[in-house]
């Protein structure tokens, strides 16, 4: 993929934020669904928020995208267990993920209530 196709990719979230901003109902969800990959780092996108700038539902989100495509077979890959998937959530913590959803989502793993929808 080349620089042109990454930064149309990375519209989705635009896109999707604004298709359903004329639903008063759904308003709510504009903020997650805009900001679910931005980075606590501040090297995520569209907008490149970090920390305490990004959405707490958006925090939370980030983690859930991540343990599923983590927890998910891609071409490329075999699905991670769910060992791996918490390892690499743990070693990303700093950098991608909001302490506070990391925690909640390690706990939720440990006690067994969070469970891939394809076991690796």
């Amino acid at each position: 993929m080349n620089k042109e196709e990454w930064k149309i990719i990375k519209q989705h979230l635009v896109i999707g934020a604004r298709m359903i901003s004329p639903f008063n109902g759904l308003a709510s969800g504009i903020p997650l669904i805009k900001h679910h990959h931005e980075r606590m780092d501040g090297k995520g996108y569209p907008d490149g928020l970090k920390r305490d700038s990004i959405p707490p539902l958006a925090q939370i989100m980030v983690v859930a995208d991540a343990f599923d495509a983590m927890t998910s077979p891609r071409a490329y890959r075999n699905a991670l267990t769910l060992e791996d998937t918490k390892n690499q959530l743990l070693k990303n913590a700093k950098d991608q993920f909001g302490r506070k959803a990391i925690k909640a989502m390690i706990d939720l793993i440990e006690a067994g209530k969070i469970i891939p929808k394809t076991p690796a």
